[in-house]
């Protein structure tokens, strides 16, 4: 009797042990595929949806969201969103400015019973959003195929409000689509953030990299990823300022202490027709260190934004009394 009570017992562990291995194995899986989620990004989401239930297609981390009314669809089907930061090098027209990022909707081919709702941030700076002109660019690679002008009667509709578009849209197609604003418009919220390498030596000068782009989710977090490619770190906070058409062209101009900056390198200009049909750009400020101190750093964005974007910059080495 102790015999098969104890061969109870030895049974109950292994299979208590089992059960825990199992669940680890389980656990590890689940890390594993949310790892695996997460190192590709957040530019793409998927979803199966009922034709009688719907659903709603998210991509939080730029603000973008595709909404499937139930009935929508005749069968079942999986959806695809895609976000697009970068708009294709094809040409706007003159007033019209880039204001949100580009999305691609799949399966291509596709007709809706209903209209879908697709919400996407912009960055304008409208005195009247519900007059603002809204034109939806089609592009396929760098061609612009057509374009269209939206209404919010019209089809496809539109609804533009403070800080996003709402676009309601009946089919999907092979095509890239990118609105543009025009008519309203007073400028754009634009933002900065700058970066230096990871080493900094005072034997040779180093390049700042200031990038501008536009305020939308998720360009930032993009833009940042791209510079730790290149071995840079962000210097400080993201600075966002308006950009107003009546000021003018926005100079940006490089103060440092404690280094040195060639004279023809210490102010870019930016145009507004560059502001326009800006999404993001590089500037790079060449500086040399000129004594063993740190050099303090400063950006101003003349006339559009009163306060400067500061930081400090440690180089390594030792100043040789070097001529700049």
């Amino acid at each position: 009797m102790l015999q098969n009570w104890a061969e109870t017992v030895e049974s109950s562990k292994l299979i208590q042990t089992l059960r825990t291995a199992l669940k680890r194995a389980r656990l590890l899986e689940v890390e594993e595929t949310c790892f695996t989620s997460s190192s590709r990004g957040t530019d793409v989401a998927s979803e199966t949806i009922h034709p009688s239930k719907g659903g709603t297609i998210q991509l939080p981390h730029y603000g973008i969201d595709l909404c499937i009314p139930a009935l929508a669809l005749q069968k079942e089907c999986e959806i695809t969103l895609k976000v697009l930061p970068q708009p294709s090098s094809v040409l706007f027209a003159e007033n019209e400015a880039i204001v949100s990022p580009g999305v691609v909707c799949e399966p291509s081919g596709i007709t809706f019973e209903k209209p879908l709702k697709l919400v996407i941030p912009h960055c304008a700076l409208l005195t009247d959003p519900s007059k603002a002109k809204v034109t939806m660019h089609f592009t396929h690679g760098n061609a612009k195929v057509t374009k269209k002008e939206l209404s919010s009667t019209g089809s496809p509709r539109c609804i533009v409000r403070a800080n996003d578009l709402e676009v309601y849209i009946t089919h999907f197609s092979i095509y890239e689509m990118f609105m543009a604003i025009s008519d309203y418009l007073i400028g754009k919220r634009v933002a900065s953030t700058p970066y230096l390498p990871k080493l900094m030596s005072r034997l040779q000068p180093q390049y700042c990299h200031l990038r501008l782009f536009n305020d939308t989710p998720g360009l930032a977090d993009l833009i940042e990823k791209e510079e730790e490619k290149l071995d840079y770190r962000k210097m400080a906070p993201t600075k966002k300022m308006f950009v107003h058409w009546d000021k003018g062209e926005l100079k940006i101009i490089c103060e440092v202490k404690g280094g040195y900056v060639p004279e023809n390198e210490r102010m870019k200009t930016v145009s507004l027709d560059d502001i326009y049909i800006l999404d993001q750009n590089l500037f790079s400020f060449s500086v040399r260190a000129t004594g063993d101190a740190d050099v303090d750093f400063k950006f101003n964005f003349y006339p559009h934004c009163d306060e400067g974007q500061a930081f400090i910059a440690k180089f390594s080495g030792m100043y040789l009394g070097l001529v700049a």
